[in-house]
């Protein structure tokens, strides 16, 4: 009888039925190369689950990878454990229980993800001087993060309303500063008689603008709508757009050919493009006045719509980005993408037609972006 017991207790266990990935697990000598976090390098997978899914950086080379598994004892698995693989597209692993009966099939994947991060543009509009070329109107630029001026920044017309002879300061032109604004200085744009020699001319009024770009002086008379440049190069995604603004229409409202419109009143325009600034053939892309709302390669747009009579009231306005096309992040990466911001005391300015005595002022003005994580 005792023979027997102790003939039972050596009895070899069953081998294991089970052939489960139960986590993995993946080394890289620069992980931040890689991954977003150290902890992204290992991974629990679902006992009801047959995928193993590792995220990545968008920008992560997954060409060469040699992830490891835990898997229930005694199991095989194949590809090897711990062996190199290209996951440009997902691998399928297969893993057998220790008695060879049953098998289950993984599929590993390394997703790319944009992980993005939140971030504000903010322009206060505190940075202004005397135009560097004739020192007799503003101009406003702006700081990066280490107080360098941007190459690149706002322009304004006001240099084109000093050919007609108008602006006897700096405070008498179409843009100028209101020194006490919403906070500090603001900005201050207003829609006035180009005189006699606008008449002569038959631009009859200029108004007040800013925008992100650049202004051509020489087509100011003769192609007024290809003299606005729009457009800096931009490596965020603006989601939108907001501030504080004061509007009050002048009157009465005049055509471009100077004539009154009765019951028309004016309105200011503030609004933001975002778009592509090469083609699909490498060619420049730059937005100008009569297409800064409809060139085909505008991504997105944020604008106030029917601004009216403020009545002395400082408003806020809160306007999101309106996209009809994706982002394309390696293009974005690649200072693809531009972006302008336009102010005008007349929305109809750009072809000569509001009202004098049209005033908007502008303050504190924030683009709320999305970029990716480092």
């Amino acid at each position: 009888m005792c023979c027997l017991l102790c003939t039972s207790c050596f009895k070899d266990e069953p081998l294991n039925d089970e052939c489960d990935i139960e986590s993995a697990y993946v080394h890289v000598d620069d992980v931040n190369a890689v991954f977003y976090s150290a902890k992204d390098t290992l991974v629990s997978v679902l006992y009801t689950s047959d995928k193993v899914v590792f995220n990545v950086r968008r920008t992560a080379d997954v060409k060469n990878l040699a992830p490891v598994f835990k898997i229930t004892d005694g199991a095989t698995i194949q590809p090897a454990n711990g062996s190199v693989q290209d996951f440009t597209n997902p691998v399928t692993y297969t893993v057998t229980s220790q008695d060879g009966k049953y098998k289950r099939t993984y599929t590993v994947e390394f997703v790319r993800q944009a992980r993005m991060v939140s971030d504000v543009l903010k322009f206060d509009f505190e940075n202004y001087r005397p135009d560097s070329k004739f020192k007799t109107f503003y101009e406003w630029f702006e700081l990066d993060e280490d107080g360098k001026e941007w190459p690149k920044s706002w322009a304004n017309g006001n240099i084109g309303y000093g050919l007609t002879g108008g602006g006897s300061s700096a405070d008498a032109y179409p843009t100028t500063v209101l020194k006490e604004g919403y906070d500090g200085a603001a900005l201050k744009l207003v829609t006035l008689s180009t005189g006699a020699l606008g008449a002569w001319a038959k631009k009859y009024i200029a108004a007040g603008n800013l925008f992100l770009g650049e202004f051509n002086l020489a087509l100011a008379t003769t192609e007024p709508l290809k003299s606005t440049r729009f457009g800096v190069k931009f490596g965020r995604k603006p989601i939108k757009m907001t501030g504080y603004y004061q509007y009050k229409p002048g009157s009465p409202f005049k055509d471009a050919q100077n004539n009154d419109v009765a019951g028309r009143i004016d309105k200011g325009d503030v609004y933001a493009v975002f778009f592509r600034n090469e083609d699909e053939n490498g060619n420049e892309v730059v937005l100008y006045g009569d297409d800064v709302l409809t060139n085909k390669h505008i991504v997105a747009k944020a604008r106030i719509e029917n601004m009216e009579d403020t009545k002395g009231e400082w408003k806020t306005f809160e306007i999101p980005f309106v996209y009809d096309k994706e982002i394309d992040l390696d293009l974005l990466d690649a200072n693809g993408y531009s972006l302008t911001v336009c102010f005008s005391s007349s929305i109809d300015g750009a072809t000569f037609e509001g009202a004098i005595g049209s005033t908007l002022l502008i303050d504190k003005v924030r683009i709320e972006c999305e970029e990716e994580a480092e």
